[in-house]
């Protein structure tokens, strides 16, 4: 299913698995997401409807399955399971550990735990047996890497294989990769495998079974319209803002790193004192938790116009899928057109009069005036410093030259495009592999599309071989390089003060990622990483700590900021 952001798609996705329950084709449901918090947001959006796929005498288990699966269900669910009873029993059972997660007959995950059933890992028999004859939705597809969407369709193969069902979700899915998973699924079932796909149409419901390929234009609930986007450069953007709060406004600004979040709260925070807020994954898991419930609270659908007014988020990619939060203004970093697309769907989200109160109706028309929205980039024509005028580490974050420069010119030439009909076509030209780029943009670009080539590869090289089965003959691979992910390693780093106590609650609740190339800290008897801080000025902490290179770093950790890690430092320097 292909539509826009806050279409619909879950919902829909729901109705399917339901008929597919309902007439004995699937035992149970499995969704999957590709982060932590969007997994825990969906988790508590659907959760109730569990009850409705089943009999209605029957108790299914539920289970959210991920690295930190049973610290948030412990917050999202009542802890109010009857003692002794059965259901009760197999929920724990079926929490207990990510492993059996996927046994529970309903169960949202990230799309870690699902790609590791096609992975040569320990415990892989048993996830493939909870997938079993399950629907499985995949939501948010567009947001695999190469690497993952390799992974995911060989998943995808293994499942068709083994008789299950599976919806595909995404606003912005390239023809590409759309059909790399509809012939994985297809290879798997028997099916006959699609060549091609003809139709440009979007909204569009794509059906593969064993009658074929069938693809059916849907309707869209919000009809035609404009989306509006504009360039800005990064010395507009603080004039825009606070025009944008003078007025009364609620502005979110979207950037690509924790470090540019970071600094832009430190500057806007000064500027508009008690107005601005922080969100991004460098925080424990408590504050991440307490962020999302909050960001929900003051800017979604239900939120009260006068929580919203003349407030500032300053957000990375977290704020960016899966939240059911609108902003009235918005300022986003440049990001390939599926990023921006998704970033599009936080802005002005729901319909709302010019006071900020929602319109039940979706054909209603918008009362707050006129606006785009505003992306920070350089100038694209004839700008051979394109690459290096863009943010700060937005190539370490998207290393798609060619997908940003198209997406650039995109912006700065069309100022937007029509919505819903302009999506696609859209799509299919930012990500054209084959499209021309300037000279001076072609060795980076190639050098690009040489690394995803490289990931696929791996790819390729550590799942399973389906064709050979379960037989010796696999050749082995090592544990460390089964990955569901490439990328720089994290450690979860437990936050502690001078006793080795953890700072906020318990040790998951304190426990927050750090590159491994920011720190060097032993892993303890009890497999835990822990830092042990100071206690600084105004509730903050702070700790100096090695990084690999023998560098000294001071690390500092609030409740405003999250963790910040310094420039390096080398031994024997003063200061």
């Amino acid at each position: 299913l292909e539509d826009e952001t806050g279409a619909g798609k879950t919902e829909a996705a729901m109705t399917l698995a339901s008929r597919l329950t309902g007439s004995g084709a699937a035992q149970g449901v499995l969704v999957s997401l590709p982060t932590q918090t969007t997994a825990n947001s969906l988790f508590k959006r659907i959760a109730p409807l569990a009850g409705k796929l089943f009999d209605p005498r029957a108790r299914p288990a539920l289970s959210l399955a991920h690295g930190k699966g049973e610290y948030a269900l412990r917050r999202l669910l009542s802890r109010d399971l009857r003692e002794g009873d059965i259901s009760g029993e197999l929920h724990a059972w079926c929490t207990d550990s990510s492993k059996t997660a996927l046994l529970a007959d309903f169960g949202v995950c990230t799309v870690d735990q699902v790609v590791l059933s096609a992975l040569p890992v320990k415990h892989n028999v048993l996830r493939q047996l909870g997938l079993g004859r399950k629907v499985l939705v995949v939501d948010e597809a567009h947001a695999c890497e190469p690497y993952l969407m390799e992974l995911l369709a060989l998943t995808l193969r293994l499942h068709a294989q083994r008789g299950g069902s599976a919806i595909i979700l995404s606003a912005t899915l390239p023809n590409t990769e759309k059909l790399r998973l509809l012939r994985a699924f297809a290879e798997g079932a028997g099916h006959a495998v699609p060549a091609r796909i003809s139709s440009d149409a979007y909204p569009l419901s794509t059906r593969l079974n064993g009658n074929g390929c069938m693809l059916e234009p849907v309707s869209n609930s919000r009809g035609p319209r404009d989306l509006r986007m504009e360039p800005v450069r990064g010395a507009q953007v603080p004039g825009l803002i606070a025009q944008w709060l003078h007025a009364g406004d609620s502005v979110c600004l979207l950037l690509n790193t924790v470090r540019a979040a970071q600094r832009a709260y430190d500057q806007y925070s000064v500027s508009f004192p008690g107005q601005v807020e922080l969100v991004h994954a460098r925080f424990t898991a408590r504050h991440r938790g307490d962020n999302d419930a909050r960001l929900l609270e003051r800017f979604g659908k239900t939120a009260e116009p006068a929580g919203r007014r003349g407030r500032l988020v300053i957000a990375t990619q977290v704020a960016e899928q899966s939240l059911d939060v609108d902003f009235d203004q918005m300022v986003t970093d440049l990001a390939p057109l599926d990023a921006l697309l998704q970033r599009a769907g936080r802005w002005r989200r729901h319909v709302r009069t010019a006071a900020g109160e929602v319109i039940p109706a979706r054909s209603a028309s918008d009362g707050r005036a006129a606006g785009a929205l505003h992306v920070i980039m350089p100038p694209v024509a004839g700008n051979e410093a394109f690459i290096e005028q863009l943010s700060p580490f937005t190539m370490q974050v998207y290393d798609q030259p060619g997908v940003l420069y198209r997406t650039a010119q995109l912006v700065e030439q069309q100022r937007g495009l029509r919505l819903p009909c302009g999506v696609r076509t859209a799509m299919e030209q930012v990500y054209d592999a084959q499209a021309a780029v300037p000279a001076f943009l072609q060795p980076s670009d190639d050098g690009a599309q040489g690394r995803q080539q490289a990931e696929r590869m791996r790819a390729r090289y550590v799942r399973l071989d389906p064709d050979k089965g379960y037989s010796c003959a696999q050749p082995p691979v090592p544990n460390e390089e089964c990955v569901t992910r490439l990328g720089e390693p994290s450690h979860c780093v437990v936050l502690c003060d001078d006793k080795g106590k953890p700072l906020f609650g318990d040790a998951e609740e304190s426990g927050v990622a750090v590159r491994a190339s920011l720190l060097a800290l032993s892993v303890e008897e009890d497999g835990r990483t822990r830092l042990k801080m100071q206690p600084g000025a105004l509730d903050r902490w702070y700790a100096r700590a090695w990084d690999p290179r023998g560098r000294l770093r001071v690390v500092r950790y609030s409740r405003e900021r999250g963790l910040s890690v310094s420039e390096p430092q080398r031994r024997g320097s003063s200061g």
